[in-house]
Formats: structure tokens, C-alpha cells, sequence
């Protein structure tokens, strides 16, 4: 190595920062497996065999998201993603689709979260066909043009995304035809 080159020395603060790195990967790691367990999707087989994965028709139920404007958020996914009102009182509010449930506003007094609180990142919205989400889109660019965040083609699928007037993110997406993932 040259006289100027520079180097690298390993501190002990070098080594205490790549364990943390380290930890924290595998924390995380641990968190998702321990999460897979608990939905039954677990990578621990059974005396039937190895655990198989979730069937292709498994669906999550309903988000329920703490508002704190009602009117403003039913206007959001009622009026301009147009999902259909299932249930209204007065605190609370049930949206959905062809009499499924899909998000539960529910009015609060509490303070808002900071954003570097651990929380849902965003929910999503399954729509049927690539028309059903055009008009949609439409919609939202109609009438809350300022909800747009972004698009994402996810080769199996293509989503966009939005924000809500709470800052909750909403993905509006279509599936590709499963014959059609690469």
C-alpha cells in the first residue's frame, strides 16, 4: 500500500455500529417470522408436513383507521374512491364494495401520531379490472388532486397511491392475470 494512501482503522465504535446493524436486522427478521407464526403461515412444518403458504384467495378483512375529521374522510372514501357507505352513527364510519367491508373510519380526540411512530404504512383497495381503477383515478384527480403520492408497477400488479386528509396512505391497484406474472 502506498505511504499516502489512505486507512481505514477499525474503532471500537465502528464495531459497536455494524453489531447494531446487525441486531437490528435480525430483530427485524425475527419480528416477520414471529408474525408469520401467529397468522399460520409459520416456516415450522407440522407431523403433516411442511407449512404450505397462504391460499391465493386470502383476503385481509377490514382497516380501521382513527380519524379525527369524519365528514372530511367519509368524503375522501366515499365520495371521491367510491366506496359505498355500509354503516353510519354518529363516531363512526363503515365503507366498502359489493357489501364487503373495507375500512372502518372511526371519529377520535386523540392527538395525532407522530410520524416516527410504528403504524399501518398504508391500506390497499383491490379493484376488478384496469376500467374500475381508471375511473377511479379520474375521480381523484377531479376531486382531491393533492391525495396523489405516486405509482408503482409491481409486475403482478399496478398500484397508485394516495393520501388521505389524515395522512393515512391508501393504495388503489389492479391485479395482472396470475398467467401473466413473470
Amino acid at each position: 500500500m502506498p505511504k499516502d494512501a489512505p486507512r481505514r482503522i477499525s474503532t471500537t465504535d465502528d464495531r459497536r455500529r455494524r453489531r447494531r446493524r446487525i441486531l437490528v436486522g435480525a430483530a427485524a427478521a425475527a419480528s416477520l417470522v414471529a408474525v408469520a407464526v401467529a397468522v399460520g403461515i409459520g416456516t415450522r412444518g407440522s407431523a403433516e408436513g411442511p407449512a404450505q403458504p397462504l391460499h391465493a384467495d386470502t383476503r385481509l378483512g377490514a382497516v380501521e383507521l382513527h380519524v379525527r375529521d369524519l365528514d372530511t374522510q367519509r368524503s375522501f372514501y366515499a365520495g371521491t374512491l367510491g366506496l359505498e357507505v355500509l354503516d353510519a352513527q354518529e363516531d363512526r364510519l363503515s365503507l366498502g364494495a359489493d357489501g364487503d367491508e373495507l375500512v372502518r373510519l372511526v371519529r377520535t380526540d386523540a392527538p395525532a401520531p407522530s410520524p416516527r411512530d410504528a403504524g399501518l404504512h398504508h391500506s390497499a383497495i383491490l379493484y376488478p379490472d384496469a376500467a374500475s381503477l381508471a375511473a377511479v383515478l379520474q375521480q381523484v384527480a377531479t376531486t382531491a388532486p393533492g391525495s396523489y403520492q405516486g405509482a408503482s408497477d409491481h409486475t403482478v400488479s399496478q398500484a397508485f397511491y394516495l393520501s388521505d386528509s389524515g395522512g393515512n396512505g391508501v393504495e388503489l391497484y389492479v391485479d395482472r392475470p396470475r398467467g401473466d406474472w413473470r
